[in-house]
């Protein structure tokens, strides 16, 4: 080998990083003490993976219940809010036969649609109503029918059929609607018919009390 300085085999050890160095008899013990440790393998190991957040929310059922809707609250339980029927609930001022005339003195605020001076609007300001309807006879003197849009909570699943369930106590069983427009449930009396029903286009939940469809024993039922 002449001048050159021998190296034994095995004599050079080559760090990760790829360079090499020759480690004298004390680090090669250390090395074999590590080697014994972790089972005769050294070698260069990967980055540990980084630690997870201990405060991290958890998954699961919990998660379901943050993302689900929350309903709004009614200002009126359904079960007292159709305790009077077939008398509607206020802030409802008339039903279908009242006289025109005294439903403007129970309600001056009362506005004309922008559609049809036969179709008086009310918007009152808190209540179970959003919007109510009055729809005058062609001579403008009665009632001819009463639509009421309801506050946006009563239209949640449980609570729309506490509302059937109420009216069912005092009117009795109702009938499916059959409508393409419409999907609710219709009671009939002998003043006026009542649906509670869902607007299949804005899936507004309305309560209509009308002189179509009531029970006349002596007049011919009216188209």
């Amino acid at each position: 080998m002449g001048g050159r300085t021998r190296r034994r085999i095995g004599s050079a050890a080559r760090l990760c990083n790829g360079r090499a160095r020759r480690p004298g008899r004390l680090g090669l013990a250390l090395l074999g003490a590590l080697a014994l440790a972790a089972g005769g393998l050294i070698g260069c190991q990967e980055d540990p993976p980084p630690m997870q957040a201990t405060d991290a929310a958890p998954s699961g059922p919990r998660d379901a219940e943050v993302d689900a809707a929350v309903v709004p609250p009614v200002p009126v339980a359904p079960l007292e809010l159709f305790r009077r029927m077939p008398q509607p609930p206020p802030p409802i001022a008339a039903v279908p036969g009242d006289l025109a005339q005294g439903l403007t003195r129970a309600r001056p605020s009362l506005k004309p649609s922008t559609y049809t001076g036969r179709v008086l609007v009310d918007r009152p300001p808190d209540g179970p109503f959003r919007m109510i309807h009055y729809q005058l006879t062609p001579d403008g003197r009665a009632v001819r029918a009463v639509l009421a849009t309801l506050a946006e909570g009563y239209a949640a699943p449980e609570r729309r059929a506490a509302l059937e369930e109420a009216i069912s106590l005092r009117l009795g069983e109702g009938a499916p609607i059959t409508d393409k427009a419409w999907t609710g449930t219709r009671w009939t009396t002998l003043p006026f018919r009542v649906d509670l029903r869902t607007d299949a286009a804005t899936g507004d939940l309305e309560l209509l009390y009308h002189r179509r469809g009531r029970v006349d024993p002596v007049e011919a039922p009216q188209p």
